[in-house]
């Protein structure tokens, strides 16, 4: 942020060191489990009134997107609550399926246009089961499959079913990637703060197409 030193109006220009260092990175609620979140699961079977409540969320967000040609293929739940991963900060991850053909022969320009109406969804309503929130998304029919676990809402039952294994995770390298990220979205929040909105708009999409890209990589 900007501060006046006597006459003369300067900007604080912070480093990296400053604002997060690796070492700093909390990582001890991220481990693999012996089992998936017995909240949800009960022998590997998603908990049926979880199950109706995340189909309400999913129908009505459609619905509200008022698409009457266009058929729900699939509704599923994926992510690291859909896996042995799960931590804390885990999301309810809930995939709706549809062919993007249906709706405009151009892809990048139905994707944007979901992406921009779940982001405004997942803004307005704070969904939370167990305190986990609950998060959107559009995902096409033809969309490659990176998750280790992707459980089906409407067929009750797994698509790809989550290997209990034990991984070997270099978790320096994870700390470091993650201070990084947030050290960005620090430095992201200072061009907002300085009023530099198209830099500020434009750092925004390319940070979260990074990040999306890392989360359907498993991180």
């Amino acid at each position: 942020p900007a501060y006046n030193e006597g006459s003369v109006k300067m900007k604080k220009v912070i480093s990296l060191e400053e604002y997060m260092d690796a070492e700093n990175v909390d990582v001890s609620s991220f481990k693999f489990h012996d089992e998936l979140n017995t909240k949800f699961w009960t022998d590997k079977k998603l908990d049926p009134i979880i199950s109706q409540h995340l189909l309400k969320i999913a129908t009505e967000f459609f619905e509200n997107l008022d698409l009457p040609n266009v058929q729900i293929k699939d509704i599923r739940f994926t992510g690291s609550l859909a896996n042995y991963n799960w931590s804390n900060y885990s999301d309810v991850d809930v995939h709706i399926i549809v062919d993007f053909a249906d709706v405009d022969e151009n892809e990048d320009i139905v994707r944007e246009m979901f992406n921009a109406k779940k982001a405004l969804w997942n803004k307005r309503h704070d969904i939370r089961i167990f305190g986990f929130e609950v998060e959107l998304y559009v995902e096409n029919v033809d969309d490659v499959h990176h998750s280790s676990g992707v459980f089906s809402i409407l067929n009750n039952a797994w698509v790809v079913e989550p290997q209990l294994e034990d991984p070997k995770i270099d978790w320096e390298s994870v700390k470091a990637k993650a201070a990084s990220f947030m050290d960005q979205i620090d430095r992201l929040k200072l061009l907002y703060s300085q009023a530099n909105y198209e830099e500020a708009l434009a750092t925004a999409r390319y940070l979260s197409d990074r990040i999306k890209t890392y989360r359907r990589a498993g991180l």
